[in-house]
């Protein structure tokens, strides 16, 4: 299964993955059985079930990103809110949003 994500993504042959399904809203469960082939493990997955896949990366190249892991990501969309407002002067309006953050 891994080989075939990595060349659906345009990574080099080899790039070792991680993968995880998505059981809810950020909870991401790590799949471990990354031998069996594509066809096997689609026959597992239900409709709607959504696989979640990232380059595997040693410590040092985490570093560079904010989000580095899936993980990551996924609660960073999960408690972000973005607050819209609109003011109407004399036929103008100027809109701006706000990126605010849920507390976890």
């Amino acid at each position: 299964m891994v080989p075939e994500l990595a060349r659906r993504a345009n990574l080099p042959e080899g790039t070792s993955l991680l993968l995880f399904e998505e059981i809810k809203p950020n909870m991401l469960e790590k799949i471990e059985d990354l031998e069996k082939p594509l066809e096997h493990v689609l026959e597992e997955l239900m409709d709607g079930d959504i696989i979640v896949f990232q380059k595997e990366m040693c410590p040092t190249e985490a570093q560079v990103f904010r989000l580095p892991q899936c993980r990551d990501y996924f609660r960073d969309l999960f408690y972000k809110v973005i607050m819209s407002e609109t003011h109407f002067v004399k036929c103008f309006s100027t809109f701006f949003s706000i990126f605010s953050f849920r507390l976890m």
